[in-house]
């Protein structure tokens, strides 16, 4: 059980780091190293009038979504530690990994359908959030029947309903 702890703090740890970055390049306005392939895929994913909820980088919203679920797992190992059930922490964080399952798939058609660019931190961080999401919902819900399956549903249906009304964005 521990190293799945490990794990849940590692990709909160990752996450952290990826859109931590990019905040920071936002904020200080400076140009993302883009690590594998057309680095203007990058530039394109983060700089577009998409990028943004109102004033605010999604790259911000993300890192604070991180932080949370950084301190979650904390929460839940010290549950565990402590013998206390950690069946509160463990929903907030599913809650949470399924909103950004959902908005991975929305900035994933926003990239594929209106900017015609990918960008990689972009989809290694929607990996990390879709590998916390399985983990936790492992975690909250593994003794359930056909847990994977419905976890799986889910994380389809939030990842790609955004697809479908791509168009009229």
């Amino acid at each position: 059980m521990k190293k799945t702890f490990f794990a849940l703090v590692f990709l909160a740890v990752l996450g952290s780091a990826m859109t931590g970055y990019l905040s920071y390049s936002w904020l200080v306005n400076d140009s993302i190293v883009c690590p594998i392939g057309n680095p203007a895929g990058c530039a394109i994913a983060t700089q577009s009038s998409y990028s943004k909820l109102g004033p605010v980088p999604f790259a911000v919203l993300g890192f604070i979504v991180w932080i949370a679920l950084l301190l979650l797992a904390q929460r839940v190992y010290n549950a565990h530690k402590l013998n206390l059930n950690p069946a509160p922490y463990l929903t907030a964080a599913f809650i949470l990994t399924s909103i950004g399952v959902a908005a991975a798939g929305y900035f994933n058609s926003i990239m594929l359908f209106k900017l015609n660019a990918i960008c990689f931190w972009c989809e290694a961080s929607h990996t990390l959030m879709l590998s916390k999401y399985f983990l936790t919902s492992y975690l909250a819900f593994g003794n359930e029947k056909k847990w994977l399956i419905k976890t799986f549903a889910i994380a389809l249906i939030a990842f790609f309903v955004p697809f479908f009304f791509a168009k009229g964005f």
